[in-house]
C-alpha cells in the first residue's frame, strides 16, 4: 500500500522522520519494559485510513467499542495531519505519538505512529504485542468506528476518475440495455452474486475479486450495460465507482493509482474502457496491465468492468486466462426482435406497417445508428413545426441514415463508441 505523505511539515519535523528499525530503538529507550517492538501494517489499506482517525491530538483518551485508549507520555511530539481525500470526499487525519490500547477482556499493548524518512505517516505502525490476532481485532473495530458514511444521494452517482475529472451520472435513467434476456440475466447474476457472496469466497477460500470483459463494435450496448450495472449494484449495495480517463500520458503509475484507490474503498467497481488501446495508445506496458488484472497484488472486493470495440486488436493473454478476466461477453449487432422492440420502445404509437418497415430497413445497424434515426427524425419534425414526428420524418432519417450506412461514412454510432462509457454525455 502507499503510505500518505504530508508536504510542508517543518524542519525539526522532517527531522524526526524515522526508519522501523530507528523506531524500534527509540521506543527502547522510551519504554525499556518492552523487549520486542512489532512493526505492524494492517492488510487493508482502509483499516490504516481508519487508524489514522483516532483523535490522539485533540484527546488524551476515548473509546472504541470493547476498546479503550489513553495518550502515553513520549518525547516524540503528537501531531496531527489533515490532508484532502478524493476517495472519500473529504478529509482525512493522522497523527503521530505513542498511545495504550486496552481491551476489556484486559489485554493491552502500546501502539506508536511515527513520521518516516520521506515525511510519510500512517504507512505503518510499532506495537508492543505479536498477538495477531488482536491487532486484526482492534483495527477491525477501529474501521467498524471510523470507517467514512458516503453521502447517500438519489438522484446522482459520483464516478471517481484517476488523471481526469470526477463526475456524476443519473441514479434513475430511462434508458434500459437492450440485450437477450438470458445474456442480460447472466451479467446482473455474475455481478450482484459476486457483491453479496463475500462470506462464500472467504469459506472456500477464493480470491474475492472478479474481472468481466465486454467485447463488440461500437454503439451495441456495451455501455448502456456497464452504466446499468453501475446504478444498479450501488442501489442494491452502496457501491462506489471508479474508473481511468486515458491520454497518451498514461502510464504504469497511473494505473497503479486506479487499482490502488480502488482497493481502498471496495467494495467497487472498476470501470476500463477501450482496454485493447491501453498498452497501444498510451504509455502502460503490456506487462503492468497483466500484472494488476491478474491480481497478483491482492485487490479484494474489486469488480473489474472492461470493454472493447476492437476484439481483433485485444491481447490473447488477457482473455485466455479467467484469473484476468473471469467471463466473456460478446455483443453482437441487435437481431430482428431486438430491433423491433428498441424502435417500439424508442418511438412510441409508431404504426404497425412503418415499425415493419424500418426494422427490415436497419439490418445491421446498432443500435446507436437506431437511437439517430429517432434523434434525426426528431430534428427533423422540429424543423417542420411538429413535436411529434411524424410518418415522413421517420422515412426522411431512414434514407438519410442508409446513405450514410451504406456508403461507410463517419457517423455517430462511431463517435458515440469512443465516448469514455458514454459517461460524458450523461
Amino acid at each position: 500500500m502507499r503510505g500518505r505523505r504530508h508536504p510542508g511539515g517543518t524542519e525539526k519535523e522532517a527531522r524526526l522522520g524515522m526508519s522501523s528499525v530507528e523506531a524500534a530503538a527509540f521506543l527502547k529507550q522510551e519504554v525499556p519494559e518492552v523487549e520486542n517492538w512489532l512493526c505492524w501494517c494492517p492488510v487493508l489499506p482502509l483499516y490504516c485510513v481508519a487508524l489514522g482517525r483516532i483523535p490522539v491530538g485533540t484527546q488524551a483518551r476515548g473509546r472504541i467499542g470493547a476498546w479503550s485508549w489513553r495518550r502515553e507520555p513520549c518525547s516524540y511530539p503528537t501531531v496531527t495531519y489533515w490532508r484532502a481525500e478524493r476517495v472519500v470526499d473529504r478529509a482525512v487525519p493522522d497523527w503521530t505519538g505513542l498511545i495504550r490500547i486496552r481491551h476489556r477482556s484486559g489485554k493491552r499493548f502500546l501502539l506508536f505512529s511515527f513520521q518516516t524518512p520521506n515525511g510519510v505517516v500512517g504507512l505503518g505502525y510499532m506495537v508492543s504485542t505479536h498477538d495477531y490476532r488482536l491487532l486484526a481485532r482492534f483495527a477491525k473495530a477501529v474501521y467498524e468506528r471510523y470507517r467514512p458514511k458516503p453521502a447517500v444521494d438519489d438522484k446522482w452517482i459520483r464516478i471517481n476518475v484517476v488523471q481526469g475529472r470526477d463526475f456524476r451520472i443519473p441514479m434513475h435513467e430511462r434508458t434500459e440495455p437492450l440485450l437477450p434476456p438470458e445474456m442480460r440475466q447472466d451479467i446482473e447474476e455474475q455481478a450482484f452474486s459476486f457483491f453479496r457472496s463475500r462470506h462464500v469466497y472467504r469459506r472456500h477460500d477464493l480470491r474475492f475479486q472478479r474481472g468481466f470483459l465486454f467485447v463488440g463494435p461500437p454503439g451495441t450496448g456495451k455501455t448502456m450495460m456497464i452504466r446499468h450495472l453501475v446504478r444498479q449494484c450501488r442501489h442494491r449495495f452502496k457501491l462506489r465507482t471508479v474508473a481511468l480517463s486515458m491520454t497518451r500520458r498514461t502510464n504504469d503509475e497511473k494505473l497503479e493509482e486506479l487499482f490502488v484507490r480502488a482497493t481502498r474503498v471496495a467494495p467497487t467497481m472498476l470501470i476500463l474502457e477501450d482496454i485493447d488501446t491501453l498498452t497501444r495508445e498510451t504509455a502502460v506496458t503490456r506487462a503492468g496491465l497483466l500484472a494488476k488484472l491478474d491480481g497478483l497484488q491482492p485487490r479484494n472486493g474489486v469488480l473489474v468492468l472492461a470493454s472493447t470495440n476492437s476484439p481483433e486488436d485485444i491481447d490473447p493473454a488477457l482473455i485466455h486466462r479467467p484469473s484476468r478476466f473471469d467471463r466473456v461477453w460478446h455483443f453482437d449487432l441487435p437481431d430482428t426482435e431486438l430491433r423491433r422492440e428498441y424502435l417500439r420502445a424508442r418511438i412510441p404509437g409508431i404504426d404497425g406497417r412503418l415499425l415493419r418497415e424500418l426494422v427490415a430497413g436497419t439490418e445491421s445497424w446498432s443500435f446507436a445508428y437506431l437511437n439517430e434515426l429517432r434523434t434525426t427524425a426528431v430534428l427533423l419534425a422540429l424543423r417542420e413545426k411538429r413535436e411529434i414526428p411524424a410518418e415522413q420524418d421517420l422515412r426522411e432519417a431512414h434514407r438519410l441514415l442508409a446513405g450514410q450506412f451504406k456508403g461507410g461514412s463517419t457517423h455517430y454510432a462511431g463517435r458515440a463508441g469512443r465516448e469514455r462509457l458514454g459517461f460524458a454525455i450523461a
